[in-house]
């Protein structure tokens, strides 16, 4: 079976492409713009070596994958700023603001309206129990683990309880789980 990440590599790095300037801009602003040039080529040569080796969770069929492989080229900017002396605190800050920056570039309001009308369909909880089901099953180690909380006819629709948590197993194996506190 050929790897799901050099499968899917091109649109992959189409959506990596769209976030890095948002990083790029906020190492700019803190240390100029040759430094975050030299930054962002280094994590790009780190997030091609990364990728082919992100945990394998179920490819197009987890709905959670997205989530796990674009955090890749987040440790691999990591990885790179810590190569360069820079402490935990400096890297999750400029992750923050360049995420936040990111996205703030999206139209909000479209996106809640659309996706917030089908996320609390009763087809959608359906599909998120069986998932949550499924997850309790332990197909792919680096995947996560949940179950779903049915709410109640008042003021909680319902609820996903997550066990294990596959960003936080894949940094935990590269060495990186300080990113993720």
């Amino acid at each position: 079976m050929q790897n799901y990440y050099l499968k899917n590599a091109k649109r992959i790095r189409r959506e990596v492409a769209m976030a890095i300037p948002y990083y790029r801009q906020m190492v700019a602003e803190a240390y100029g713009i040759d430094v975050a040039e030299s930054i962002t080529r280094e994590t790009m040569h780190r997030f091609e070596d990364l990728l082919p080796e992100t945990p394998y969770i179920g490819g197009d069929e987890n709905h959670l994958t997205e989530n796990l492989y674009t955090t890749v080229p987040l440790l691999a900017f990591y990885q790179t700023l810590k190569g360069r002396g820079k402490t935990v605190a400096e890297i999750a800050r400029l992750i923050y603001h360049g995420s936040s920056a990111l996205f703030a570039s999206f139209p909000v309001n479209i996106m809640l309206r659309l996706k917030g009308r089908r996320f609390f369909s009763h087809r959608v909880q359906a599909k998120l129990q069986d998932r949550a089901v499924a997850s309790q099953e332990h197909h792919f180690p680096g995947d996560w683990v949940y179950s779903y909380v049915q709410g109640n006819d008042g003021d909680f629709a319902f609820g996903v309880d997550y066990t294990e948590c596959g960003i936080l197993k894949y940094l935990r194996s590269q060495g990186a789980e300080e990113l993720a506190s």
